[in-house]
């Protein structure tokens, strides 16, 4: 376990790590500092248990198990603990709509840890909120517990709470959500390069959606496939396009699932994921830091990315195109794809180009301020891209509609790749390209 925190990558305020021995299904490692020495250590604690229990619901776990933190070295009284961790509790029962059964563990000789809790549950109980606390003791593992009902009382109206593994995801996720629901006009647009893999059944739902009254419209135009939905009214607008996102939801699962069997199969390995923080003082990132702010942008943050899969099929493209030089190239990559990159790769349905003038393959720029150029349409306020290592091979020049590298006129001569100009190169196969680093960045 403890090998495992060493390399992996800190969210917020914990780690996760598998429970080796322990008989549970995850163990969360948080970091708390010492209350003497950091001002903000209560609010890191409070922040703490809301992250616990946040990543709990969204890994679909049924219970979660507290010590009582902060009563040891960190030099919190065994009140102050009692009173942060139970109102970090009170107020995500406010907020969640998920049931989760939440414990308090105290190790059993420890009656003044108990005493603390259960007088806190006591004021819990006293107050207007009035949660369902209640505490007891086990017999058979002479263990005291406070067991909270955290969900006996509900926002008055109806609540949307979101949580997800990084602030910046959450925020894009906020941002998505309120562009469909709080509509300025009556019609959204749906642009998703997955919308060419409706079938049928897909097509189905939509002519329903169209009898009961929703005008739906889809185009492509310039290598990008894409929805119009309209209505009379903004909440029949609202609701139909959540039911597009949701179609387009099961059908990219669907395509991940199938790539990643595929993947195990030809790499003959498990396909898994590792992230590691980078550290962006290393002087390997000094040109790289440059590079983004000649394109105007600002590194938040820096993940290394180590997928053995994906490496083993990239090594033996290398060997099949005996290609020797792997050039270091970028891709600016829509929020909803950075994960789905790192597991199964590039696919050209991920990051189409704003204008696919040199061929409807995968696109890659030596630097962020070509790439820029090339993804104009995604309006976020975080960006993301990613460096890959990428073989070009023999090269052409690239032409609009090209699904293939073209053949030259001897046959015996064939191009791994295309080319625009000297900054933008075109591959046709996502084995062609190694994610090795993800990028998180702002505008200036």
């Amino acid at each position: 376990m403890q090998k495992e925190i060493s390399e992996a990558v800190k969210t917020n305020y914990i780690i996760c790590t598998k429970p080796y021995g322990l008989q549970c299904k995850q163990v969360f490692h948080t970091f708390c500092p010492d209350k003497r020495s950091h001002k903000a250590s209560a609010q890191i604690l409070h922040a703490s248990v809301l992250d616990c229990l946040w990543t709990a619901v969204t890994n679909k776990h049924k219970s979660i198990a507290f010590p009582a933190i902060g009563t040891g070295a960190l030099g919190f009284s065994k009140r102050e603990s009692a009173m942060i961790m139970l109102d970090a509790v009170a107020g995500f029962s406010h907020e969640c709509p998920c049931d989760l059964d939440v414990h308090f563990v105290i190790y059993p000789s420890d009656y003044g840890t108990f005493q603390a809790f259960q007088e806190q549950i006591t004021l819990s109980q006293e107050s207007p909120s009035h949660h369902n606390f209640s505490l007891g003791q086990t017999s058979a593992a002479a263990e005291a517990e406070a067991r909270i009902g955290s969900h006996t009382s509900r926002a008055p109206t109806p609540l949307i709470v979101l949580h997800g593994p990084t602030e910046e995801s959450t925020r894009e996720a906020a941002k998505w959500l309120s562009n469909h629901l709080s509509l300025s006009s009556r019609s959204v647009e749906i642009c998703n390069n997955f919308i060419q893999h409706f079938s049928e059944k897909n097509h189905l739902q939509l002519s329903k959606m169209v009898e009961a009254g929703v005008s739906i419209e889809e185009f492509f135009v310039q290598g990008h496939a894409c929805i119009t939905v309209d209505s009379e009214s903004k909440e029949d607008t609202a609701i139909a396009a959540l039911r597009v996102e949701e179609m387009l939801c099961k059908i990219q699962e669907q395509f991940i699932d199938e790539e990643k069997y595929e993947l195990q199969l030809l790499s003959n390995k498990e396909v898994s994921i590792r992230r590691e923080m980078a550290d962006l003082s290393d002087p390997m990132f000094s040109g790289r830091k440059r590079a983004f702010c000649d394109g105007g942008l600002r590194i938040i943050k820096v993940e290394k990315i180590k997928n053995p899969a994906l490496n083993e099929l990239f090594e033996q493209k290398t060997k099949q195109l005996q290609c020797s030089r792997i050039e270091k190239m970028f891709q600016r990559i829509p929020a909803q794809f950075c994960e789905v990159i790192l597991n199964i790769g590039f696919h050209a349905e991920f990051a189409p180009p704003e204008d696919p003038a040199y061929g409807e393959g995968i696109y890659f720029t030596n630097t962020p301020k070509t790439a820029m150029k090339i993804w104009r349409r995604y309006d976020d306020e975080y960006l993301y891209f990613v460096e890959a290592g990428v073989l070009i091979g023999k090269s052409a020049p690239g032409e609009r509609g090209l699904i293939l590298p073209p053949v030259g006129q001897n046959p015996n001569i064939r191009y791994d790749s295309v080319h625009g100009g000297t900054d933008v190169a075109v591959i046709f196969s996502g084995y062609q390209a190694l994610p090795r680093f993800i990028y998180t960045c702002r505008r200036k």
